[in-house]
């Protein structure tokens, strides 16, 4: 896919914020995307808006921090060092994206169409790798909960952009050794609780299970669906599941879900053979999340009371 600067601009717009009718004669010098519209009439550009809320706010935050930070760094870290980039760039997020961090994709596809115009090459290589890094989890965990043709289209078009451009001659080196890294499997008696958390780190786990992935697994099941945040909703239907003697589904859904996404990523190395790196760092990632989920399976019913 030809993805000139103005695409990336294009595709940063529609991440950032709901759409208003003002955008769809923008959005035509995107065919690929405007094929995904659907008609500028009020009740659906109101029901894309809410598609937006449901997507990536409640549910796939689209922020670098979600899917690569690490245990126990300051959540801004991540966003601090983004911003660092876009300092050394010389470019500044346009007003009115002040609520908006760094880290943001819609800011980072800003960012690499400022750079694919006039930057450093060297940086745009490196802010390319960056997204590289976790575009295709989110991309991934959108596709898990059926967005709207538009998000889909979105998501997949976003993908292709960042992972065409790789390669030259800096290719995936720094950023993804620095992430590479994946945490012991724990002792030998782990703690269910902390089990639990550490397979909703995308960094410890290999993907991202949203919240609405959750639900599902627990309709699935015919488990109540606990409100709250995704540690309380994993806690409830391991809690649920064991209570009811149906555990062993819930394990094996999980599982499952882990070799969807190991399969997906073999299948994004083949199609953009530079993403090698990534797919090696992100399949150990999910291996270590499959031990978490057979750590989990062993553990006794009551510590889950």
């Amino acid at each position: 896919m030809n993805n000139p600067p103005a695409v990336l601009e294009l595709l940063a717009l529609a991440w950032l914020r709901e759409l208003t009718p003002a955008d769809w004669t923008r959005l035509e010098a995107l065919p690929e995307l405007a094929l995904a519209l659907p008609d500028p009439d009020p009740p659906l550009v109101t029901e894309l808006a809410a598609e937006h809320l449901r997507l990536l706010v409640l549910n796939v935050p689209p922020y670098e921090t979600c899917f690569t930070d690490l245990a126990g760094r300051p959540p801004s870290q991540v966003s601090a060092a983004v911003a660092d980039l876009f300092a050394h760039a010389g470019w500044v997020p346009p007003e009115g994206s002040g609520a908006v961090a760094a880290d943001h994709v819609g800011l980072q596809l800003l960012a690499l169409a400022h750079l694919a115009r006039a930057g450093p090459a060297r940086l745009a290589h490196l802010l390319t790798e960056r997204l590289a890094q976790w575009m295709p989890l989110l991309a991934w965990s959108l596709r898990r909960i059926a967005p709207l043709p538009f998000y889909s289209a979105l998501a997949e078009i976003t993908l292709d952009a960042v992972l065409s451009r790789l390669g030259g001659p800096w290719g995936l080196g720094a950023h993804a050794a620095g992430e590479s890294s994946v945490p012991p499997a724990g002792s030998s008696d782990p703690d269910p609780s902390l089990l639990l958390s550490l397979l909703l780190s995308p960094v410890t786990a290999g993907c991202y299970l949203s919240r609405a992935e959750l639900a599902r697994v627990a309709q699935s099941l015919c488990l109540p669906v606990t409100p709250g945040r995704r540690r309380d909703m994993l806690a409830g239907l391991a809690r649920d599941a064991a209570a009811r003697d149906c555990s062993k589904l819930l394990w094996d859904a999980l599982e499952n879900l882990l070799d969807d996404a190991m399969l997906d990523f073999t299948g994004l190395e083949r199609e953009y053979p530079h993403w090698a790196p990534c797919r090696r760092i992100w399949s150990a990632r999910l291996t270590h999340g499959l031990r978490l989920v057979q750590a989990l399976r062993a553990a006794p019913s009551h510590s889950f009371a």
